[in-house]
């Protein structure tokens, strides 16, 4: 039986949020909390997908391992995200690992329990499309901005938006670290060092996973003439 804390937590995903009360029940019965600590892997790339998952307090990196070994980030996930909806229903392997970046909650739905509680009911599916809409918008977003921005355009685009939601918008925390930021920029840690030092120059102080902006809209105006 799942906390009445877990129950809501799991409800702020916009997967398991959308789903009808009766299905969101039926596959909350069937599901589990599991608990890992940093560092520790969910699954890895090329298991077979066995489970959806939503974070419930905590954060996730989805990460990819080139040929050369160098593993590459591609996403992460905090408190209120869900994901590998799409894959409880292809039945095919994870196409990336996912791991916890620091100590983490995770509810865990098996994708049986999943295709089961859905099939009947196909007001469902439109939760997994909108979950599915979602990771494919921001995929695009990605790749538009590596296609088409340099590596100071990415980091600035970064930090300005997580600005905009910030309780204190001149004031901007970076909940990863800076090998891993630099990662899912799909920038080098010296390209990231050397923005972060151009930066400096328009009023982007670093203090540790703080950054700290004088003027944001002076990184607004360097980011349009970069």
């Amino acid at each position: 039986m799942l906390a009445k804390s877990d129950v809501e937590a799991a409800k702020t995903a916009i997967f398991f949020g959308s789903l009808p009360p009766p299905v969101f029940d039926a596959i909350l019965q069937r599901s589990r909390i599991i608990e890992v600590k940093a560092g520790q892997t969910l699954f890895h790339q090329g298991e077979n997908a066995a489970a959806i998952f939503a974070v419930l307090n905590g954060m996730i990196k989805l990460t990819v391992t080139k040929r050369d070994g160098e593993e590459v980030v591609v996403e992460t996930f905090a408190a209120g995200s869900s994901f590998a909806e799409a894959l409880a229903f292809e039945r095919s392997p994870y196409p990336v690992s996912a791991a916890a970046l620091v100590d983490s909650r995770i509810l865990m739905a098996p994708s049986g329990a999943v295709r089961a509680a859905v099939h009947d009911n196909p007001d469902a599916f439109s939760a997994i499309l909108a979950a599915t809409y979602r990771h494919l918008h921001h995929l695009v977003r990605q790749i538009e901005q590596l296609k088409s921005d340099s590596g100071l355009e990415r980091l600035g685009h970064y930090i300005l938006a997580r600005s905009e939601v910030a309780q204190f918008p001149n004031e901007v925390e970076i909940p990863v670290e800076k090998k891993v930021l630099a990662s899912l920029l799909g920038m080098k840690p010296e390209t990231l060092s050397r923005a972060f030092k151009r930066m400096r120059e328009h009023g982007v102080k670093v203090d540790g996973p703080i950054i700290r902006l004088d003027d944001p809209s002076a990184l607004r105006r360097l980011l349009d003439a970069d």
